[in-house]
């Protein structure tokens, strides 16, 4: 009978232990949870950061692209080259446009694709004002590289 009373009384005490561990693992578990959506909710401040990073320089890419076309395309006209200088005016053209789709719609850049397009008759047309309105288009480009820049 004795031993019955010590079984029973290490069962209470075992028992009681095991609630009290199993409250303070409840604890632990729920500062657990907190710093994981402490750390859920900085990493998706991160991604949305790294996001628009990317989109930034996917943009500037695109314009300095179309920036480097405009000055392959006024070489090639100086070189007499106009099937080429086409090409080069016509890729400009493209890259403003992925340079508009990555952000809004920027006067800069719809003045720098109305002058391309009018370049690109210039050129079919062997206008000799051709060079004069692709250097306007790249100075729209610089203005809206160098607005980017500010931001």
């Amino acid at each position: 009978m004795r031993w019955l009373v010590i079984i029973l009384i290490f069962s209470v005490l075992g028992v009681g232990y095991l609630v009290v561990q199993s409250g303070q693992n409840a604890q632990k578990l729920g500062k657990i949870q907190n710093q994981v959506s402490t750390l859920q909710s900085q990493l998706n401040k991160e991604k949305r950061d790294a996001i628009k990073s990317l989109q930034g320089v996917k943009r500037s890419l695109h314009l300095h692209m179309a920036e480097s076309s405009i000055e392959d395309a006024v070489r090639d006209i100086l070189d007499q080259n106009y099937g080429q200088a086409d090409s080069a005016i016509q890729s400009a053209r493209d890259n403003i446009k992925k340079a508009h789709r990555e952000k809004g719609n920027q006067k800069n850049l719809s003045d720098a694709d109305k002058l391309l397009g009018l370049s690109l008759e210039q050129a079919r047309n062997l206008d000799p004002k051709t060079v004069s309105t692709l250097n306007e288009a790249d100075r729209d480009i610089r203005k809206e590289i160098a607005g980017t820049s500010n931001q």
